[in-house]
């Protein structure tokens, strides 16, 4: 009988239990109670999650306080562009065109973000915190000349070549925004193909012995700008890196 009693009250539990994902509230009120944002990224972490991460969400997080690297972080928990079965299903995004014409695949990298406050000493210092993007490892598997070309299934408008500088500590190559700008920006033509296809190369050679990458989001919210928006939602776009020889 009490056994029974037992395995009553545990099924009764079980909805108390599931009932606990963590919600952007969740997340609003540790950042209101000071908790230190590695401790809340690590909670974020370690929790089954209902993020409500809508563009007016998102929004509403930033006026509520939550860091752009918070934000990414609960985007990443929610996203399935981590999996990399999602990755595989989702098709090729962009693909680069060889010395013989022939289109060449190219697999998206993990994005991560973190917030960093390193110039909040400097008087009248402007822009709110900087935001460092990392991609994972020092060298792309892809190769191409200084001056590839690439084919991308989806607007320009949502793509942006970057040059990747190298951060030892992390083991990583990263670009940094301040607020909603960045110097490593890449200016490229395009071309439209038809069929939903973009020809996209760089306006000038790119540099040998360099990491480059494309970053792509989706789904940007208008009256957005690419740089406003990724600073944001980092950790839910995608990265397709290579380099130059």
């Amino acid at each position: 009988m009490r056994k029974l009693i037992s395995v009553l009250l545990f099924a009764l539990a079980m909805p108390a239990i599931a009932a606990t994902a963590l919600g952007n509230k969740d997340v609003v009120e540790m950042v209101k109670l000071g908790l230190d944002p590695q401790v809340i990224s690590a909670k974020i972490d370690a929790s089954t999650n209902d993020f409500d991460t809508s563009p007016q969400a998102l929004a509403k997080l930033k006026h509520d306080g939550v860091s752009p690297a918070l934000i990414s972080r609960m985007i990443g928990a929610s996203s399935p562009t981590h999996n990399a079965s999602a990755n595989q299903a989702s098709g090729d995004e962009i693909q680069f065109v060889d010395a013989s014409g022939k289109q060449v695949a190219i697999n998206p990298v993990r994005v991560t973000a973190e917030a960093s406050y390193r110039k909040a000493w400097i008087p009248f210092h402007v822009g709110g915190p900087e935001t460092f993007m990392f991609v994972q490892g020092f060298h792309a598997p892809l190769r191409t000349s200084a001056t590839p070309e690439f084919i991308a299934n989806m607007d320009p408008l949502m793509v942006r070549l970057i040059h990747l500088g190298e951060n030892k500590d992390h083991k990583a190559r990263y670009v940094v925004f301040s607020g909603s700008n960045t110097d490593r920006e890449v200016e490229v033509t395009t071309e439209k193909l038809g069929n939903g296809n973009y020809s996209i190369k760089p306006a000038k050679p790119l540099t040998p012995g360099e990491e480059y990458a494309f970053l792509v989001v989706s789904q940007m919210p208008v009256g957005y700008g690419f740089w406003t928006y990724f600073a944001q939602n980092a950790a839910a776009a995608k990265a397709y890196d290579f380099g130059v020889d």
